[in-house]
């Protein structure tokens, strides 16, 4: 009887044994199944992952070249800007620069009978003839002869928004008989030369070349006008009259005083007090023993500043009795 239930449990043994195998292989195989399909679920997820970052790096490269694009629109935008600002100031100045030599055009209209005068010393109405101006300015002034005369030579350039005048003048010294050419700017706020280029014009004198031939020489003159901020229009109205009238200013009179070695020039609004402008000293001649003379020639006002140039004329003996005539330019500053 033992012996028949030993039999029993050892079958039940390998029968449970049996069973158990089967199990343990079946949950291999779902394991490795699950593995199978983790891995594939895992590749599928990095694909899917590479892919985004891909199409990020895509979108991020897009994103870049549309700032790049925005860039070159904002710095177009600015640069058009900065062209439309030059355009706008090319502009004025050309609208300037016509509205200048339209007036110069009607001021040459209205002195068709002005000019400068040589006084010959005779009778006053038959010794004064008109002066033949050629290029330089006619300063409409009657200049007196004295072993022959010398009248200032000037060829007016323009002006600056701050005050400055800026002119060219040729002369030449009767002493040595060598002539030069000077460009000169003037700060009319403190009335001080503040560039005087001189250029040595003896070697164009006889020769078919002009002055402006000289590439130098251009160049230096174009570097004055733009250092020095000159619009190259001339230097606007002249008028010999002693009162300065126009729209925007009432009646300026300009009066011109000489004692003891000195003249000032004042100025004397609507009849008020005078108010002194400036102060110089008269140049002494001691080889004549004589004193130079000073006398008021005009003056000249345009419409871009707030400036007027006065010119005196200065009245000296030359190395052979020769009148020389030098201009003075002086600026006031208007109300």
């Amino acid at each position: 009887m033992k012996k028949f239930y030993s039999i029993i449990f050892i079958c039940l043994v390998f029968s449970s044994y049996g069973q158990s195998k089967k199990e343990l292989i079946a949950t291999v195989e779902r394991m490795k199944n699950d593995s199978t399909y983790t891995h594939l679920e895992i590749v599928n997820i990095k694909n899917k992952f590479d892919a985004k970052n891909k199409e990020l790096k895509n979108k991020n490269d897009e994103i870049l070249e549309l700032i790049k694009k925005i860039d070159k629109i904002e710095l177009a935008l600015i640069n058009g800007n900065k062209s439309n600002d030059i355009l706008n100031n090319k502009n004025k100045i050309l609208q300037a620069k016509n509205d200048s030599l339209i007036k110069e055009l009607k001021l040459e209209q209205e002195n068709k009978v002005k000019t400068s005068y040589v006084d010959w010393g005779g009778e006053e109405t038959k010794s004064l003839e008109p002066l033949g101006i050629q290029n330089e300015f006619d300063f409409q002034y009657i200049y007196h002869n004295g072993n022959g005369f010398n009248p200032p030579v000037i060829y007016p350039i323009g002006w600056s928004y701050d005050g400055k005048i800026a002119y060219k003048e040729d002369y030449c010294n009767g002493g040595c008989g060598c002539c030069s050419s000077s460009i000169i700017v003037k700060d009319l706020n403190s009335n001080r030369i503040i560039k005087n280029q001189i250029t040595n014009t003896d070697e164009f004198e006889y020769s078919d070349k002009s002055i402006w031939s000289d590439y130098n020489y251009r160049n230096s003159v174009i570097e004055t006008v733009s250092n020095y901020n000159i619009i190259p229009f001339g230097f606007g109205d002249y008028n010999t009259s002693k009162f300065i009238n126009n729209e925007y200013h009432d009646s300026i009179e300009i009066i011109l005083e000489v004692n003891n070695g000195k003249y000032e020039l004042k100025t004397k609004k609507n009849g008020y007090s005078a108010k002194l402008g400036y102060t110089g000293n008269l140049d002494y001649d001691g080889y004549f023993d004589d004193e130079v003379i000073v006398d008021y020639a005009g003056y000249f006002i345009n419409e871009f500043n707030n400036y007027v140039a006065i010119a005196l004329m200065h009245k000296s003996r030359g190395f052979e009795g020769e009148n020389d005539y030098d201009v003075e330019l002086i600026g006031i500053k208007l109300p």
